[in-house]
C-alpha cells in the first residue's frame, strides 16, 4: 500500500491517510486504540471503513502535526522532534488533538514542546504590549491542552487591547497591531470577547455622560461643596469637561459603544488625558483638627478628572466581563484530566 512518497508508520499497515502533500501508511488497530474519533472512523464496522478501500483523504489536516500524532500512536517515540521551533506547528498540533481527541496521547510531550514557543510568545509583549501580542491563537492551544491561567490571561488581554470593527456586516476583532483575530479560536471565544469589549466601552461612556448630566442638571444645587464660589467652580469644571469631550468627539452627539473605534485601554487613556483647571482658592476657613488652624480653601478635589480616574481604574480592573465563558472553563478542566 502506498508509493515512494508515502511515510510508512507500519510496514504492514492497512490504511493510507493522505493529506494535500504527504501520505502515511498506518495500522487501523493502532489508530482505533489511540482515539475514539479514529475508532468511529476506521473500525471495521465504522462508516468510513465500510465505504472505503483503505485510502482516506484528509485534505484539511496539517501533515507535520498529523505525523507527530501518528508516530506516538505507533510507539515511534525516538523519531519525535525534541523541540517545535515553528509556532504554527504547535497550533496545528492543538487543532488535530482537538479534532481527533488525542490530547491525552500527546500530553507527555506537550510541556517540552510548548516551553520555548511560550517564552517567545511572552517576550512579544515585553515592549509595551500586553499578553501574547501576535500570538492570540494561543488561546486555542490553552483551551485544547487545559491551561486555564493562560486562557484567562489572553482573553482578558484581548478584551482590553483589541478593537472591534464591522466588516461585511460582521463584527471582527483586531489586535493591537491591527491584525484580524479569529482564524483558529475556541468555540464562542470571539463572540464573548467582543461582547466583553463592548460592555467595558459602554461602562466608560456611561461614566462620562453621567458626569455631564450632573453638571447639566436643572436642580438648583452645586457639585462643588465648598460653598464659597461654588457656582464659579462648577462653571469652570463644566467648561473644561465639555471642551475635553468635544476634543474626543464624544460630544455634542453622544456615542454608543459600537461607534468607539478604540480598544478599552486606548479609550481609557484618552479619558485620563483630559485636563481640568482648578478654580483658584479664595478665603480661609477654620480647621479644628490638631489644635485648630486656618487653611486656604482649595478646589483641588472638584475636578472631574478625579472621578474619572477612580472609576476608570474600577472598570479596567474588574474581573467580569472577561470574555471567558463557563463552557470554556468546563472544557479546560476536562482537558487537564
Amino acid at each position: 500500500m502506498g508509493d515512494q512518497s508515502s511515510t510508512f508508520l507500519d510496514p504492514s499497515g492497512d490504511l493510507l491517510l493522505s493529506t494535500n502533500t504527504q501520505s502515511f501508511v498506518v495500522s487501523s488497530k493502532a489508530l482505533c486504540l489511540a482515539s475514539p474519533v479514529w475508532r468511529a472512523m476506521f473500525a471495521p464496522q465504522g462508516h468510513w471503513a465500510k465505504q472505503s478501500s483503505g485510502v482516506f483523504s484528509l485534505p484539511e489536516d496539517d501533515p507535520d502535526a498529523l505525523l507527530i500524532i501518528l508516530r506516538i500512536t505507533h510507539l515511534q517515540f525516538s523519531d519525535l522532534p525534541d523541540v517545535l521551533v515553528i509556532y504554527q506547528h504547535l497550533l496545528q498540533l492543538a487543532v488535530l488533538c482537538d479534532k481527533y481527541d488525542t490530547v491525552k496521547l500527546v500530553r507527555p510531550w506537550i510541556s517540552k514542546w510548548q516551553a520555548p514557543l511560550q517564552a517567545q510568545a511572552e517576550d512579544s509583549c515585553q515592549t509595551g504590549g500586553d499578553g501574547y501580542l501576535g500570538y492570540e491563537t494561543w488561546l486555542f492551544i490553552a483551551w485544547t491542552f487545559g491551561d486555564e491561567a493562560v486562557f484567562k490571561e489572553i482573553s482578558r488581554s484581548l478584551v482590553l487591547t483589541s478593537t472591534v470593527t464591522e466588516v461585511n456586516g460582521e463584527k471582527r476583532l483586531f489586535n493591537a497591531q491591527g491584525n484580524i483575530v479569529g482564524d483558529t479560536m475556541p468555540p464562542g471565544s470571539l463572540e464573548a470577547i467582543i461582547e466583553a469589549h463592548s460592555e467595558r466601552i459602554s461602562a466608560l461612556l456611561e461614566m462620562v455622560y453621567k458626569v455631564v448630566d450632573r453638571y447639566e442638571s436643572a436642580e438648583d444645587t452645586t457639585i462643588c461643596r465648598l460653598g464659597q464660589s461654588s457656582k464659579e467652580c462648577d462653571s469652570l469644571v463644566y467648561g473644561c469637561l465639555i471642551k475635553g469631550l468635544r476634543s474626543l468627539e464624544l460630544l455634542p452627539k453622544r456615542l454608543k459603544a459600537s461607534q468607539v473605534q478604540l480598544s478599552v485601554k486606548e479609550f481609557a487613556d484618552d479619558l485620563r488625558s483630559l485636563k481640568c483647571f482648578m478654580y483658584p482658592g479664595s478665603g480661609k476657613h477654620y480647621n479644628s483638627n490638631h489644635g485648630g488652624y486656618y487653611e486656604t480653601i482649595s478646589h483641588s478635589n472638584c475636578a472631574f478628572t478625579l472621578a474619572f480616574e477612580n472609576q476608570i481604574g474600577g472598570i479596567i480592573g474588574q474581573t467580569d466581563p472577561s470574555g471567558v465563558l463557563e463552557v470554556h472553563l468546563t472544557h479546560i478542566k476536562e482537558q487537564k484530566k
